[in-house]
């Protein structure tokens, strides 16, 4: 009797752990940052598994912006994005997943800038928010402006 009580507690136990790690990885999950539109979901690893990465840099050598040019391997598109981070983290090293992403530039070809976004928080007051704005006349003659911006206001020094 005892075996069986201890058994179906451990059973409940176990239960309960699965329910709490289910919670928690659902949670994690949902809390997947929202994409602007036409950018593809990053996040997904069959998606990821279609982007070479070309070159990794820093916006005007500024270590807390790095940006992340990507290649796509298919023919879908689109055929490049460029992500700017803000890795003002405290640490020496940034990561895609954990690291806001305050810049998208989407490529139609190699020459062709279909898309820009920027995260409106960051630009308006230094902190990533998660909500972007397109940048109007997305072409490339508007970048390094744009690229200018964003510098500027990444400057604020570590968070």
């Amino acid at each position: 009797m005892k075996s069986q009580r201890s058994q179906q507690s451990a059973s409940s136990i176990m239960l309960l752990l699965m329910g709490f790690v289910l919670v928690v990885a659902a949670s994690a999950w949902g809390a997947q940052p929202t994409l602007p539109n036409g950018v593809p979901n990053i996040y997904d690893p069959a998606v990821r598994d279609q982007l070479r990465p070309v070159a990794i840099t820093n916006l005007h050598q500024n270590p807390d912006l790095p940006a992340l040019l990507l290649a796509n391997t298919t023919e879908e598109p689109p055929s490049a994005l460029l992500l700017g981070f803000d890795a003002r983290n405290g640490k020496d090293t940034w990561s895609w997943t954990t690291d806001p992403i305050i810049l998208f530039v989407v490529f139609g070809d190699a020459t062709t800038v279909r898309e820009v976004y920027v995260d409106i928080g960051f630009v308006d007051g230094g902190k990533a928010s998660g909500t972007y704005a397109a940048v109007d006349a997305a072409n490339a003659s508007v970048l390094p402006d744009l690229l200018s911006t964003v510098f500027a206001t990444g400057k604020r020094g570590r968070i």
